[in-house]
């Protein structure tokens, strides 16, 4: 892609950003500008319960005297009444909520869940358990792993909003996890590490159990620290996919390119055509541009250089210049051509019909010695399969050899 092309990409979407910011900034002024908190000049409105307040900038003028205040409105308090109606609801919400993954409140083997504001009520929410060593404030079981006796636990709800409180008490009953034996062999083995640990906390040595259920115990060092490979990983990706990218830019362009050299001969021969014919070179272009657009995709690239070189012609772009950017966008063998064409265009046809003559059968030579290497570097690429076999070969013949010898 040119750096013409490029730089015009970059200002599309510098428009598009900045199209889109100002539609926002002009939907907001106006929304701004039809929104009033003050009604009939002496009523500010008030937001209602869970639509939070909001600040405001009030202007006043007595007539002598204009003065400005920041205040701040407070969502609407509702009555207590309609508090009590809320914290029921609420409540009953609250009952299916903390469950979370358990079936019911007489059978709770999982974590709980205990929110502190719940959607579309204004209470904060407290909790509190009448035994932590069991279920913690926050809901989580502490007793998860290795206990065999069922407990049942108060939970304390308080509903609160402003001087408005409203207590309930539920009762949960925390029930034995079904463990495997391995299960129980694992938690065994976790609680006496961990005991080990309390035990030699003034030691220097710590020794871990030996044996756990009549099993030895072999210890390991499982972890480890992948910082320093995490941190190569990043470059070497980050620098890999930015290779990818350009490496693929790169294909693109010379497959492009590579399509326009084969379409070179053609190009040229067209050209010698229509200008023996009487045409002019302008006329030759857009001869040239309406044929290959009915020639189907395989022109498709050459096509749209000539359509760019057709749209310049009639923009009133000089026609040295057309030719010249038309060689650049191209590759190599246009851009030669290109140039030729340019310092013979005020000789005459005459001129530069000799000047085709040559640069045809130079295109249609340079097209069979672009084949002939084709064909040379496919024989090279055939070598390394051919080379894989071999050793595959050898492989299978060698193996059984030794074996059969040893």
């Amino acid at each position: 892609m040119s750096e013409k092309k490029k730089t015009g990409k970059k200002h599309k979407y510098m428009i598009i950003v900045f199209s889109i910011g100002i539609l926002f900034t002009a939907a907001v002024f106006y929304s701004g500008s039809q929104r009033t908190n003050i009604i009939e000049d002496h009523m500010i409105v008030r937001n209602e319960l869970g639509k939070g307040g909001y600040d405001l900038s009030l202007g006043t003028d007595t007539g002598d005297v204009k003065a400005n205040y920041e205040i701040h409105i407070d969502e609407r308090v509702p009555v207590e009444e309609e508090l009590l109606i809320m914290a029921g609801e609420a409540d009953k919400e609250l009952d299916t909520i903390i469950l979370s993954e358990n079936p019911s409140m007489e059978e709770v083997t999982n974590d709980l869940f205990f929110p502190l504001k719940l959607d579309g009520y204004p209470f904060s929410i407290r909790w509190t358990s009448s035994d932590e060593d069991v279920i913690s404030n926050m809901g989580k079981i502490m007793c998860q792993e290795g206990y065999k006796d069922e407990h049942e636990v108060q939970i304390e709800t308080v509903l609160v909003y402003g001087q408005f409180r409203q207590k309930r008490t539920r009762n949960i009953k925390v029930i034995p996890r079904r463990y495997s034996v391995e299960d129980e062999t694992r938690i065994e083995l976790g609680k006496s590490i961990n005991d080990a640990l309390e035990e030699s906390i003034h030691e220097k040595m710590i020794v871990l159990p030996e044996t756990i259920n009549n099993h030895k115990v072999i210890y390991s060092e499982s972890e480890k620290n992948n910082a320093p490979f995490m941190l190569v990983a990043t470059f070497v990706l980050t620098a890999a996919i930015g290779y990818a990218v350009s490496y693929d830019e790169s294909i693109k362009h010379k497959k492009y390119i590579e399509g326009l050299k084969n379409l070179y001969p053609g190009f040229v021969e067209k050209m010698k055509l229509y200008m023996v014919s009487g045409l002019t070179a302008r006329n030759a272009i857009y001869a040239i541009r309406d044929s290959y657009k009915e020639s189907g995709e395989k022109y498709a690239a050459l096509t749209k250089e000539l359509n760019v070189a057709c749209n310049k012609y009639q923009n009133g772009v000089s026609e040295e210049k057309i030719f010249l950017d038309l060689g650049s966008s191209c590759g190599e063998v246009y851009r030669r051509f290109c140039f030729l064409l340019t310092v013979n265009l005020k000789q005459g046809n005459d001129k530069i019909i000799t000047l085709l003559d040559d640069e045809v059968a130079k295109a249609f030579e340079s097209r069979k010695e672009r084949a002939r290497k084709k064909g040379e570097e496919a024989s090279v690429k055939l070598l390394f399969p051919m080379l894989l076999m071999l050793v595959m070969t050898m492989v299978i013949i060698i193996i059984p050899a030794y074996m059969n010898f040893t």
